[in-house]
């Protein structure tokens, strides 16, 4: 009898060590890991919005830079801008000979408002087809990779729809240079939140839709929808967040800039800009340029192959939204503190619960007897 017992008791223990051991390493290692990781998934969901939020538009000429201008300095790839000092020559003048600048070396005009020409600063502009104006604000922004590039930006939110502008891109004849003359236009649609990470080229949360559109096409329709994304991290200011990471990371007697994401004065010299850069950029640096909260958009391309523009020297662009729904997505954790406490709380009752528990003492029991009496 007291043999049946220890048997019994061993039997019980080598079972339950075994299900402990199968609990652990197949279900309870990856939720814990999950959970301490803080692993996310997305959420998604359609809705009809009252208000929605117009792109900001980035136009950048492609190439980037005026090949003549790379000659003439010697430049031989993009890089070379920034690494390269010049003899009795400025890098910020350099960065604005190199460029397009809007104005100088292309136009952008409202077709609707007598071909008004866009300029720095504020710009009121007209919808297609609609009696409404709307603000917008144009800047240039310094790129690394993109050259100068202009900034539209919406000072308005949308609450009706559909809502069209027709803008129209116009290389100047001042260009005269066959090589320097830009093929394409690469026009980003981004938000006031997502747009500064085109200086850098830094993303870590999402990209932006881009369109790269051929002076050769005479007129291309974009239709766009709203994207809206939530995350679990980011900066409000990204702007302000970048300004003070290279205040207070960088000891140089001088504190400068050559891109467009902070507020402080242009670098002048390689020297000057090589002590900004350092030995590279940390992950706070990355980390300035997330946000909680962004629109991104999905974009309908609309063209004509057949109507094709010999002049290869201007192109119409018609941009609008026609539908209010939008997608919400929103970043989520996998496993909340209750969903974790839960899910570990369910598969402990699966696996070691009072009815498995009963049905499992109950074979054992059966089985102990069966051996006790094979063996008398």
């Amino acid at each position: 009898m007291q043999k049946k017992t220890c048997a019994k008791i061993l039997l019980i223990v080598t079972i339950y060590s075994a299900l402990t051991a199968c609990f652990v390493f197949f279900f309870m290692i990856d939720q814990l890991t999950a959970f301490i990781k803080g692993r996310t998934t997305v959420s998604q969901r359609l809705e009809s919005a009252d208000i929605l939020q117009f792109p900001t538009l980035i136009f950048c000429m492609n190439p980037a830079t005026k090949l003549s201008v790379s000659k003439k300095y010697g430049f031989k790839t993009y890089r070379d801008k920034f690494n390269v000092e010049v003899n009795n020559s400025y890098l910020d003048d350099r960065f604005n000979e190199l460029s397009y600048i809007l104005n100088r070396d292309y136009v952008i005009t409202s077709t609707v408002d007598d071909d008004m020409k866009l300029k720095e600063g504020l710009n009121i502009i007209s919808e297609l087809r609609g009696p409404d104006k709307f603000n917008f604000n144009v800047e240039p922004i310094r790129t690394y990779y993109h050259g100068t590039c202009t900034k539209i930006e919406p000072n308005f939110e949308v609450t009706r729809v559909p809502l069209r502008f027709e803008l129209e891109v116009t290389i100047n004849d001042n260009i005269v240079e066959l090589d320097d003359k830009p093929k394409y236009i690469n026009l980003h649609f981004t938000s006031n939140k997502t747009w500064i990470g085109l200086t850098d080229y830094i993303f870590p949360q999402l990209t932006p839709p881009s369109e790269d559109i051929s002076f050769q096409q005479e007129f291309t329709n974009f239709i766009l929808r709203e994207e809206e994304k939530y995350f679990d991290e980011g900066v409000e200011n990204n702007r302000k967040c970048l300004h003070d990471y290279l205040i207070l990371s960088r000891n140089c007697t001088f504190k400068c800039n050559t891109l467009s994401y902070g507020d402080l004065p242009t670098c002048k010299t390689i020297a000057q800009l090589k002590c900004m850069k350092g030995t590279g950029f940390g992950t706070e640096y990355n980390d300035c340029y997330k946000t909680p909260k962004a629109s991104t958009y999905k974009v309908d391309r609309v063209e004509n192959p057949y109507h094709v523009d010999i002049n290869e020297s201007s192109t119409k662009l018609y941009i609008g939204t026609w539908s209010r729904i939008k997608e919400i997505q929103e970043e989520v954790p996998l496993l909340s503190p209750q969903d974790f406490i839960g899910s570990i709380g369910g598969s402990l009752g699966m696996f070691f619960g009072f009815s498995f528990s009963a049905t499992l003492l109950s074979c054992i029991e059966k089985f102990l007897n069966k051996v006790d009496r094979l063996t008398c």
